[in-house]
């Protein structure tokens, strides 16, 4: 928080400490797996990437590999999922954590192999193309939690797989939320070191991603070797649409088929398909939206330092604003909060970034610093 100049909230937690959900959150971003609860299909691909500055720093993302998306999102409108994995790839990630049911064989079926890792390819409107591994997360939300690591039961009842020929260990993957049902603060840590203790020393060990795929590098099986994914629904519109083109010609592909299948949609998917994030959070998405924009435009457009004290304000409210807590709760005080904070970074936009205050020299300590390839894409 005190690197994106949020002082009166470190001071905050200084003085009270951490809620239990706090911590457990601060426990799982210290495991290199989240950034933010922040659901990426309305988020500005831009915007990501800042929080992902903003949070890590650059030098600490050269070091991470792997991303768990808040929520277990992936958005499947076409350009917008090239440029979330376009992005990913950009700030160095390697494998991406998708849930099941929100990706699909290149056949456009469900997927027929969940254990071993995959190529999750999207391709936008103009024929580009881009791909990042993927490891597939099995149904189940509230069953797949750290606190209770039910997973590895799951891959206790397992058998080796073949890659080029080769004989490989499947991989069960274990989310890292374990706040739900009150699981974290009941049953964590008895749960997880009753497991660790029976694993250890087995044939069925505790690893982490990258460590399972740097022994499957090891053995000479890279990300080219993994069988490929899309996200969910692409192949009804590479069945209607030509790559390259373009978005306008894409954009009437996706109407017709929206026109004909009442279940088609771009909304992305999520750890559970019974929520939509989407549908009813209109009047919460459209100041959010707006407010990304004119973020854009007054504060990344127009090349404002980052360490002036309004470029951090502002980016502080905009992380704020994009919260999932503030939809997925529905309709209420929560969406009440997510619109006021958007009307805050409205504010400030406004009253700071004004031609008057342009040249104002506020400071709030050192610069979040863009690596050189990125510079000038967002």
């Amino acid at each position: 928080m005190k690197v994106i100049g949020a002082d009166d909230a470190a001071l905050s937690v200084r003085e009270h400490g951490f809620r239990d959900d706090v911590r457990d959150a601060q426990c799982r971003q210290s495991r290199s797996h989240r950034s933010s609860q922040i659901v990426v299909g309305p988020v500005r691909q831009r915007d990501l990437l800042m929080v992902l500055a903003a949070i890590f720093g650059w030098e600490a993302l050269g070091r991470v590999r792997g991303f768990s998306p808040p929520e277990m999102h992936l958005p499947n409108h076409p350009d917008v999922a090239y440029e979330y994995i376009k992005t990913l790839c950009e700030c160095g990630y390697r494998w991406l954590a998708v849930q099941e049911h929100t990706v699909e064989e290149s056949n456009g079926q469900g997927l027929r192999e969940r254990y071993l890792p995959r190529r999750l390819v999207a391709r936008n409107s103009k024929g580009e193309e881009v791909s990042i591994i993927a490891l597939i997360k099995t149904q189940g939300s509230d069953t797949k939690l750290v606190a209770q690591m039910q997973p590895f039961g799951e891959a206790k009842g397992q058998q080796p797989r073949e890659i080029k020929g080769r004989r490989v260990p499947p991989f069960v993957l274990q989310v890292s939320d374990g706040e739900n049902g009150g699981v974290m603060m009941n049953e964590f840590p008895g749960k997880y070191f009753e497991v660790m203790r029976e694993c250890s020393g087995t044939d069925t060990p505790a690893m982490n991603v990258s460590e399972y795929l740097e022994h499957l590098t090891a053995s000479g099986i890279g990300g080219k070797d993994f069988p490929p994914v899309q996200p969910l629904f692409q192949k009804r519109i590479w069945d209607r649409f030509q790559p390259g083109s373009g978005p306008e010609k894409l954009a009437e592909a996706i109407e017709q088929l929206k026109k004909e299948d009442n279940h088609f949609h771009m909304e992305g998917g999520s750890w559970t398909n019974s929520i939509s994030w989407v549908r009813g959070y209109e009047k919460l998405l459209g100041p959010m939206e707006k407010a990304s924009s004119h973020f854009h435009e007054k504060v990344l457009k127009a090349g404002i330092p980052t360490h002036e004290q309004r470029y951090r304000k502002a980016l502080f409210n905009l992380l704020c604003s994009q919260s999932s807590d503030l939809r997925y709760w529905g309709s209420g005080i929560w969406t009440d909060y997510g619109r006021e904070i958007c009307r805050r970074l409205e504010a400030i936009l406004a009253n700071e970034f004004s031609s008057a205050v342009r040249s104002r020299k506020t400071t709030s300590g050192p610069p979040i610093v863009l690596p050189e390839e990125s510079k000038g894409k967002y």
